[in-house]
């Protein structure tokens, strides 16, 4: 068996449904882990990639918490850069692939915009659908690449 026939059995032993994974994210959403931690702690759990899972400002750089980037979608890249296997480009397809697919259902990836109705601090009951949506797309993008006979996202 070749690295990459291991490295792909590995993944698709340890990635579970796209259902287990955003049961888990909304459960620690709902509990009070903000959007960005939510995904990011989900995929951690299962895929043990080694990602903190203390909120991270500093690798935010000033996005999601209301003013640009969508917080679940700056966890989901977070998982992209931790589990990917290619090159920088690779990783930035994966990333735009991800956005893409958001924007195209709300419309925006940007969270001051997807927000914009809502009374700050209801975020926990407005942002579950965004929370899911980030997962699904992750997941969706996940499961591809391990049926085209590659590993990680």
């Amino acid at each position: 068996m070749t690295d990459s026939t291991q490295s792909v059995t590995t993944w698709s032993a340890r990635l579970p449904s796209c259902e287990s994974l955003s049961a888990r994210a909304l459960e620690l959403f709902a509990q009070g882990s903000d959007c960005e931690e939510a995904v990011v702690r989900a995929f951690n759990e299962f895929l043990e990639l080694g990602l903190t899972t203390e909120p991270q400002p500093k690798r935010r750089g000033g996005l999601g918490a209301g003013t640009s980037v969508c917080g679940s979608l700056l966890g989901a890249t977070s998982v992209i850069v931790a589990s990917s296997d290619e090159d920088d480009l690779g990783t930035a397809n994966r990333t735009l692939e991800l956005m893409a697919g958001f924007r195209e259902k709300y419309g925006s990836v940007s969270c001051q915009f997807l927000t914009r109705h809502m009374k700050w601090g209801d975020n926990h009951t407005f942002c579950v659908g965004y929370v899911r949506s980030a997962v699904e797309g992750l997941h969706q993008i996940m499961t591809e690449r391990l049926a085209a006979g590659k590993p990680g996202v």
